[in-house]
């Protein structure tokens, strides 16, 4: 009965079910880049729908598009500050398609990240509700801490010893991206399985932990 089994433990349950699919059937499960994304400016120039977005899928989310993944591309600089400048989306959230019980929002969820970084899009997203404009503003902060033999005895993420993210060598290094690495190799030791928000989407061989 839904009345009796709250939102989170409804979403826990069919996230499972849903991390269990393949890559392939997890993207044709979830909206296409050309039904979400109506349209898309930068700095008022239309953008390049096929080679501005790469696609990152979530367990949580399915079709993720990421956009100005490479961080070499000088295209895509913001000089100036302003809801006329930067990026500038038009969405469309499909909300008649959307699952039944899993959740009682409907919208979309942005990240805004480092290129070339994972978008953590669970943990850092931001949520954008329907029927509205949204402008999102950001000062980039960087903080840059030394390697031996100060004590900070930091990395660069570049060594071949260095721990790698979590989600492999497509994303650069980064502190959650390890962090996410370190739980998931734990987990992995003292339970043998994986709970669903750690899951590989090519890796058939690991069992998903039973939460429920």
């Amino acid at each position: 009965d839904d009345a009796e089994v709250g939102e989170p433990l409804r979403r826990q349950l069919l996230l499972k079910v849903l991390s269990s699919l393949t890559w392939q059937e997890m993207i044709n499960a979830s909206t296409e880049m050309d039904t979400m994304i109506i349209s898309c400016y930068f700095n008022g120039i239309k953008c390049n729908m096929e080679k501005d977005f790469k696609l990152h899928l979530s367990t949580d989310y399915g079709n993720c598009f990421t956009f100005n993944y490479a961080s070499d591309n000088l295209r895509y600089l913001v000089k100036q500050g302003g809801a006329t400048r930067g990026l500038t989306l038009t969405i469309f959230v499909d909300q008649l398609n959307y699952v039944s019980g899993l959740t009682e929002a409907a919208g979309a969820r942005i990240s805004v990240h480092e290129p070339g970084h994972s978008p953590f899009i669970v943990e850092n997203g931001i949520d954008v509700p329907v029927g509205t404009r949204t402008s999102i503003g950001v000062t980039q902060g960087k903080i840059q801490r030394l390697k031996y033999p100060y004590d900070s005895n930091c990395t660069d993420g570049d060594e071949p010893e260095d721990e790698k993210s979590y989600f492999g060598e497509e994303f650069a290094y980064s502190l959650k991206g390890c962090v996410f690495a370190c739980a998931k190799s734990r987990i992995m030791d003292e339970c043998d399985c994986i709970p669903y928000q750690y899951v590989d989407l090519d890796d058939t061989s690991s069992r998903l932990c039973n939460t429920a």
